[in-house]
């Protein structure tokens, strides 16, 4: 499974945009999938280049046994503050990014009735910044298909990296659910302009 995962992230171009040990994301860049407008303004075009935020699986706190306690959710919290502030530092300098003016990420999460997400990791995504844009259930057989799959692909990755957290995950409730931030939001909360130049210098 794990090299199945390096093997994808080298196909989709799934790359590291900084080596701070706590960092828990990667980045590609894709064609937006659908025109979205976002709650400060920014419209994003069907195609328009936008970034893909990844969770650095192997990174990312290991739940112990008995369920997230309050030191792996302070210390995951941190960690992702940080990463967040690393892609702002990054952004804000590095010319092959400065086209981007949107960031999204996608989660396999467990939903009610109705499409709405059930977990904690929609309020959590929405206090760092994002905003959910969760589409319509998909419709036809090969859009399901697809998503089974996906769902089917991101349980065997939890499973591979983080095993504890499963008992959360029931298959036949999950969804695929994206959240999305701005270039000016992600600045605006995480950017630090004075300081930026030398970050990025200092990494390259």
């Amino acid at each position: 499974m794990r090299r199945l995962d390096a093997l994808l992230r080298r196909y989709y171009r799934i790359h590291e945009f900084s080596q701070d040990q706590d960092c828990l994301l990667r980045l590609a860049v894709i064609p937006a999938p659908r025109s979205l407008a976002l709650r400060d303004r920014v419209t994003i075009a069907r195609g328009e280049p936008v970034g893909d935020l990844h969770l650095w699986n192997e990174r990312v706190p290991p739940i112990p046994p008995e369920g997230p306690g309050l030191a792996w959710a302070v210390s995951f919290h941190r960690r992702l503050r940080r990463s967040l502030e690393e892609l702002a530092a990054r952004v804000e300098v590095d010319p092959a990014y400065q086209h981007l003016r949107a960031f999204r990420a996608v989660g396999t999460l467990p939903v009610r009735g109705g499409g709405q997400e059930a977990g904690g990791w929609s309020v959590l995504a929405c206090r760092f910044g994002f905003e959910p844009a969760a589409g319509p259930d998909p419709a036809g057989l090969w859009p399901r298909f697809l998503e089974f799959w996906e769902n089917a692909f991101n349980l065997a990755l939890v499973w591979a990296y983080n095993p504890a957290s499963l008992r959360s995950r029931p298959f036949s409730r999950l969804r695929r659910v994206q959240f999305w931030m701005s270039r000016e939001t992600l600045l605006a909360r995480y950017g630090r302009s004075d300081c930026a130049v030398a970050l990025f210098l200092s990494r390259r």
